[in-house]
C-alpha cells in the first residue's frame, strides 16, 4: 500500500519538501521528493558516495552547480548528479522553483529530512541550518552520507564515524527518534 505524501516545512528553511514516494513504497530503491525552493534558497557544495540525485524541474529555474559549472535548468529539464560529484542546488531568482528529486537508492535520506525539519520546527537548528546540539549534528551528518568539499573523504568518514559512535554511546540519537519513528 502506497504511503500518503507528507510535506515537511520549516520556519528556517527556504524550501519545503513533499515525499511523494517513500523508500518504504519502493523497498529502498528510491525516494521521490517534490521540492518548492523559495527565492534565495539552496544548499552548500557537497557530495554523496552512495546515492544519485536526479533533478526534474516542473516550474521556474533551478540552478545546479556541478564542480565549477553552473547549469540553469528550466521546466522540463532534467539532470542527474552521480556519486562523488561535487554539487549544490539553489534558486537565484525571485520566483519559486518547483522540482522533483529522485534519490536512488533511498538509503536514510528521508530519515535525515524528517530529523532536520523536526529539529528546525522545535527551534533546535541555528541560522545556518545546523543542529545546535553538536552530537545531533554528528549523527545527522553521518546518516546523510553527505560530505564537505575540500576535506579529504577518508578523514571525514573516520572522524565523523568515530564521533557518531560516541554520540550513540551518549544516547544522543534517542532524542532524534521522535522525528522519524
Amino acid at each position: 500500500m502506497k504511503t500518503k505524501p507528507v510535506t515537511l516545512k520549516s520556519p528556517l528553511e527556504k524550501y519545503e519538501v513533499t515525499i511523494l514516494e517513500s523508500s518504504a513504497d519502493t523497498r529502498g530503491a528510491y525516494s521521490l521528493l517534490e521540492v518548492n525552493l523559495f527565492a534565495g534558497g539552496g544548499n552548500e557544495m557537497h557530495y554523496h558516495t552512495t546515492f544519485s540525485e536526479h533533478f526534474e524541474v516542473r516550474s521556474g529555474v533551478l540552478s545546479v552547480q556541478v564542480g565549477k559549472k553552473i547549469l540553469q535548468l528550466q521546466a522540463g529539464d532534467c539532470y542527474t548528479v552521480t556519486p562523488h560529484v561535487h554539487h549544490r542546488f539553489f534558486n537565484e531568482f525571485e520566483q519559486s522553483v518547483i522540482f522533483r528529486c529522485t534519490i536512488s537508492p533511498a538509503r536514510d535520506f528521508e530519515k535525515v529530512l524528517r530529523i532536520g525539519y523536526g529539529l528546525a520546527n522545535d527551534g533546535l537548528i541555528n541560522k545556518k541550518g545546523m543542529p545546535k546540539n553538536f552530537w545531533h549534528a554528528v549523527i545527522l551528518f553521518q546518516l546523510a552520507e553527505s560530505y564537505l568539499c575540500g576535506l579529504p573523504h577518508g578523514f571525514q568518514v573516520r572522524v565523523f564515524g568515530a564521533l557518531a559512535k560516541v554520540a550513540r554511546w551518549l544516547k544522543a540519537d534517542r532524542a532524534l527518534r521522535k522525528y522519524y519513528v
